[in-house]
């Protein structure tokens, strides 16, 4: 743990009006791997405060790590020694439309019956980084828009922790990540300095040979955003909003492998990506994994579905909303007789003719679900990992993760869940004790790494790059990619006092001097 002298707490305390350095297990405890160990815990509440607490952290050269909404994405965040929270910026703002007029929170109960849906695309909203994805939509509901960030952990994941993590989410499929979702963002760097940004525009669907999200380096060079916490730390972010669907119709489909899913979702695209209705989201569970989550989440499915390895889920978006049917409406209906009509496997054989699938007017209870597969391994003995590999290359990564981890690892069960739409995965190595797991992490690791590799991958998704797999990280990552990174820590955090072990650049900057 960091030494942390009496005086340094004194002058790093008396730079905050809040601070703990008691009860602090709420923040040393991660959802993944090992605690944290945390000794002082700095909660800024205005950009003066946090320019002001950089300046005495240079002054010390005490290294932190930064501490969101105690999510995932905390793995590389892991606390050790001092932390800084971000919690107290959680305010929301204006919303600006894309008319040039502008809303207070007070005000958006007004805007959903002054504009249509068309007249509110554009639209932008200003909140504090601290501000959690669900209580923002909350706010944005009234207003009939949405910020469209869909995750398991969204009732704490914060808006300034997506924004520099560049979380993907179930609907990054349609929207493209937090990153891409971001057009400006307002912070502090590692030097002491406030600055503004604006963020390269949306990404349209990356194509099928690149992958689409890289946490391995940083995103938009010296911005804050897709920077994952390591050059400074975001204070606000203008994200852009989007108008909430007004019918949409959820299915989960099983398939019998993952090409089959990725071939199922072009079909659902080149039917309904069109002006006013979209594929939304676009997950795949594996069978045990989805077995496991219904128990997790005490639901079930509807009487009849198909067993199958693997489940595609797949939501459906109109911007207008049609009349009731026997199936919720039209517009279900519709999806629904597509699905047991014309989609087909690869062969052109129509796969759900007998209407063997699950669906939905409602998509809380399949959502509950999907989330329950982040949740259902949580104490189990497990070796965790979030990767990415271009969609091209997807079903052949999966393959040959089972077949590898089946020879070489035959008492491994494989959880796998994750953003089929975009190439991203959770895997799961999940062992029948902790005995049988310590020993097997590291060669769990270089096979999973390996395969990402081969595939032409990342082996870090919005997960992040930390401590934990800074040796890792420098191994696999090109020599230029880290000069390139290391050269931006310089300039925007010289002395490495902010999101410090990230990448593990607390030690590779001490074997690099400047």
């Amino acid at each position: 743990m960091t030494d942390l002298t009496p005086d340094a707490k004194r002058a790093l305390c008396a730079t905050v009006r809040h601070w703990r350095d008691s009860d602090l297990d709420e923040f040393a405890v991660v959802e993944r791997g090992r605690r944290g160990e945390i000794a002082l815990l700095l909660e800024p509440e205005t950009e003066a405060e946090l320019a002001a607490l950089i300046e005495v952290l240079r002054a010390h050269r005490i290294p932190t790590a930064t501490v969101a909404g105690q999510t995932g994405l905390v793995e590389a965040q892991r606390p050790h020694g001092v932390a800084i929270s971000m919690k107290r910026f959680d305010w929301i703002g204006e919303l600006t439309l894309a008319d040039g007029a502008s809303f207070e929170p007070a005000e958006f109960a007004t805007i959903r019956v002054r504009y249509t849906p068309e007249q509110l695309r554009g639209a932008r909203l200003r909140v504090g980084a601290g501000a959690a994805i669900d209580t923002i939509n909350e706010a944005l509901a009234v207003a009939g828009l949405k910020l469209p960030i869909v995750m398991g952990s969204t009732a704490t994941a914060s808006a300034g922790a997506c924004a520099a993590n560049g979380s993907a989410g179930a609907n990054a499929v349609r929207y493209g990540t937090a990153a891409d979702l971001a057009r400006r963002v307002r912070g502090v760097l590692g030097t002491g300095e406030v600055v503004a940004q604006d963020v390269p525009g949306r990404k349209r669907p990356r194509d099928a040979q690149t992958c689409a999200i890289r946490a391995d380096r940083f995103a938009h060079g010296a911005s804050l955003v897709g920077s994952q916490g390591a050059l400074g730390l975001i204070t606000e972010v203008v994200y852009e909003v989007f108008p909430v669907p007004r019918d949409q119709a959820i299915a989960l489909l099983p398939v019998a492998d993952i090409a089959t899913a990725t071939h199922l979702m072009q079909q659902l695209r080149s039917r309904f990506d069109r002006i006013g209705r979209a594929v939304e989201l676009f997950e795949v569970i594996r069978q045990d994994t989805l077995d496991r989550a219904l128990v997790h989440a005490e639901q079930s499915l509807r009487e009849g579905v198909g067993r199958a390895p693997y489940y595609a889920m797949a939501l459906v978006v109109s911007d207008t909303t049609t009349p009731a049917s026997a199936f919720g409406s039209v517009f279900v209906e519709e999806v629904v007789t597509f699905l047991m009509n014309e989609a087909t496997a690869g062969d052109g054989r129509v796969l759900y003719g007998q209407g063997d699938f699950d669906f939905d007017h409602d998509p809380a209870r399949l959502i509950r679900v999907r989330e329950a597969c982040s949740e259902m391994s949580r104490t189990l003995p497990k070796q965790a990992y979030d990767v990415v590999v271009p969609l091209a290359q997807l079903d052949g990564f999966v393959s040959a993760l089972e077949a590898k981890l089946a020879a070489r690892f035959p008492a491994f069960r494989l959880g796998l869940f994750g953003h089929a739409g975009v190439g991203a995965l959770h895997l799961h190595a999940i062992a029948p004790d902790a005995a049988t797991l310590e020993p097997a992490r590291d060669a769990l690791d270089a096979l999973v790494f390996d395969l990402v590799q081969d595939h032409g991958g990342s082996p870090w998704a919005e997960h992040g790059v930390g401590a934990k797999w800074g040796q890792e990280w420098q191994r696999r990552t090109p020599p230029a990619v880290q000069a390139e990174m290391l050269r931006l820590k310089r300039q925007c955090d010289p002395d490495n006092v902010i999101g410090s072990r990230l990448f593990g650049f607390d030690v590779l900057l001490a074997a690099r001097p400047a």
